[in-house]
Formats: C-alpha cells, sequence, structure tokens
C-alpha cells in the first residue's frame, strides 16, 4: 500500500509536466498497480530519466524519485527481478545519470534486491551478487556466476571460469 501512496502522491505533483506526459504516466501507472510488471518498471525509469533532465523543480526531486522507488518496489514484489536490481542500484547510492538524490546508502538493503533478483531469474543481479562474493567466499561466488552464465550472461560465464581456475 505504501508504494501505491508513493505512486499517487508523485502523481499529484505533475504539474511541471505536460498533458500528454501526463496521460503516458497514468497508463503506465494503472498498469503497474494491475500487477503488469514492465510498465512498473517504464514507470520507474521515466521518473528517473525526469530527474536527469532536471525538468522537476528541486523541491519536486524527491518526489519524483519516491515515485521511481515505489514503481521498482511493486515490480520486484511481483516477481520482476529488473526491478530487484533498480532498487539495488538505488539503495547502494550510485548515480542515475546527473542525479544522486538517494545518498542513504544501505548495502545490507542492496544486496538483498540482488537476492530477489537473482530468485527471479534476472541474470544481472546474479552476477552482481557473484561479484560480490568473489573476494571472500569463492564457492557463493561460482554458484552465483555459474546461475548468470545459465542465464545468459556473458561476463558471468567469465567470471565463472576465473574464479575456477
Amino acid at each position: 500500500m505504501k508504494k501505491v501512496l508513493s505512486l499517487l502522491l508523485f502523481y499529484f505533483s505533475l504539474n511541471a509536466l505536460d498533458n500528454k506526459n501526463i496521460d503516458d504516466i497514468d497508463n503506465m501507472m494503472n498498469n503497474c498497480v494491475e500487477k503488469k510488471d514492465y510498465n512498473c518498471l517504464k514507470l520507474g525509469n521515466f521518473f528517473i530519466e525526469e530527474l536527469n533532465k532536471k525538468t522537476a523543480e528541486e523541491n519536486n526531486e524527491r518526489l519524483f524519485f519516491n515515485g521511481a522507488i515505489g514503481a521498482f518496489e511493486l515490480a520486484c514484489d511481483n516477481g520482476f527481478g529488473k526491478g530487484c536490481g533498480w532498487l539495488s542500484i538505488i539503495y547502494r547510492g550510485d548515480k542515475f545519470g546527473k542525479t544522486n538524490i538517494h545518498k542513504e546508502q544501505n548495502k545490507v538493503l542492496a544486496i538483498g534486491y540482488l537476492f530477489r533478483g537473482c530468485l527471479f531469474e534476472e541474470d544481472s543481479c546474479c552476477f552482481k551478487i557473484g561479484k560480490e562474493y568473489k573476494e571472500y567466499n569463492k564457492i557463493l561466488a561460482v554458484r552465483f556466476f555459474k546461475k548468470a552464465c545459465e542465464l545468459g550472461n556473458k561476463e558471468g560465464c567469465s567470471e565463472l571460469s576465473e574464479v575456477l581456475k
């Protein structure tokens, strides 16, 4: 419910955008809430793109960012691994182009979202977990690189062969 409220709060702050964008956002929000997961990812990416364009007034940046988090959380909660991957990026404190508004880093939460994304068959999440474990737990690194490779991640295959040497 909190995620839907975040999206709704953002929706009411869209006065900076033209009517075409508002209609597009409205459609994406409806589809996202109805568990059409790709739309949640599209919606989250739209919010991040608007932040990068700096079309949001400075006092509305937090609303755009919270809208992105809400959309990615809905995608992840519904089993869409790419949403979990985006949340991991957010909670690591990584930049989105020009934007680094989420300064509260939480590595435990970021890794948790990578695990969820990997469980939902998102190859990049499996690869990134493997990278996290590579230095201090080769057994787990092998496990995640192998899964990333099986899911078609070429970097995962390369890392797997390197760790197995």
